[in-house]
């Protein structure tokens, strides 16, 4: 099995480079081969990974990528390492999930409006994609969002 670990600052795993289409089973062997961190493995085994085929050099292959990394050629916006699935509603505070982050980070510029599916309010899409309203994600951000329930009169 070929494969190679990407790493970012300060050694950070931020996935992994194979010579064919891994499946779950084949990152769990070498998280646990080379006792990666329980990050990593948390990552893994709740699917919060993406493939994507090598398209950045003539290696051929694809990579694995934990979280919403960037794989290698793929753009991220100006002063982001990431961009994230998620995204907080300014108006009413309602977590939401991006539809499309394979596009994102293809580089492809957004137009139009994304509209919250709670309130109803509109952004402008690029802002949405761009990161001004990223949350990691819905476990991780603070209590004050409110809930679709509270919505009801």
């Amino acid at each position: 099995m070929a494969y190679s670990i990407v790493r970012g600052p300060n050694n950070t795993v931020w996935g992994f480079w194979f010579s064919f289409k891994p499946e779950q089973m084949h990152l769990l062997a070498v998280a646990v081969e080379k006792d990666l961190s329980a990050e990593v493995q948390r990552d893994i085994f709740s699917n919060n990974y993406r493939v994507v085929p090598n398209t950045s050099n003539n290696q051929g292959g694809f990579w694995v990528m934990l979280d919403s990394r960037p794989a290698p050629g793929e753009t991220l916006p100006k002063g982001k390492d990431r961009i994230y699935e998620y995204w907080k509603c300014p108006q009413c505070g309602s977590l939401l999930k991006k539809g499309r982050i394979d596009v994102a980070l293809a580089g492809a510029t957004f137009v139009g409006t994304a509209t919250c599916g709670v309130c109803g309010a509109k952004f402008p899409q690029s802002d949405v994609y761009a990161g001004k309203y990223d949350v990691e994600s819905p476990g991780k951000t603070d209590e004050t969002a409110k809930k679709w329930w509270q919505f009801w009169k």
